[in-house]
């Protein structure tokens, strides 16, 4: 390839990559590529965008060579073996529909039905939330006291001792 001076730009040049768009294909086993022109034109990459830019007639032809390309790649792609290739289908779905591959987690119970909730009041708990529900208990309880705080074991073991002095006993008085 000549270097320094950039190589002219002849019209025929259009003739002769329709000709080698002619040798490509599936049954040639052979895929267009712009690599390729730049070799038939003894030019480099650089030259073939410039006179793109410069030359309508000679962009419009280097497209078609991209769009053949792209639709050899995309068929073999989808069927080279006869079958849908899923991963080439996703692959497209995503790069020209902007579709986005996601996951979804759901969250349930047994057989389907809600998750089950059990709400567990332990004594003597200092979570926040347990210790506004003390606060809601009736004033008449011991235990509880309007203050917010919690009560003191000693106090708590007492009102157990309370509790089972009131179950009946199995006596008969």
């Amino acid at each position: 390839m000549p270097e320094g001076r950039p190589t002219e730009y002849k019209p025929e040049y259009i003739q002769q990559i329709e000709e080698y768009l002619q040798t490509c294909g599936r049954e040639q086993t052979k895929l267009p590529k712009r690599v390729d022109v730049a070799l038939l034109l003894d030019c480099d990459d650089e030259t073939l965008i410039e006179w793109g830019e410069k030359y309508p007639e000679f962009s419009a032809t280097l497209k078609k060579v991209d769009h053949l390309q792209k639709s050899e790649l995309m068929d073999d792609g989808m069927f080279g073996g006869k079958e849908i290739n899923p991963g080439m289908a996703i692959f497209l779905l995503k790069a020209n529909h902007g579709m986005v591959e996601t996951e979804r987690h759901e969250h349930s119970g047994p057989g389907g039905l809600p998750i089950p909730v059990i709400n567990v009041l332990t004594y003597g708990n200092t979570d926040p939330l347990q210790l506004q529900s003390q606060r809601t208990k009736p004033a008449s309880d011991p235990r509880f006291e309007t203050s917010g705080k919690i009560p003191s074991p000693q106090l708590a073991q007492e009102s157990t001792q309370d509790n089972l002095s009131d179950q009946p006993t199995g006596k008969v008085g």
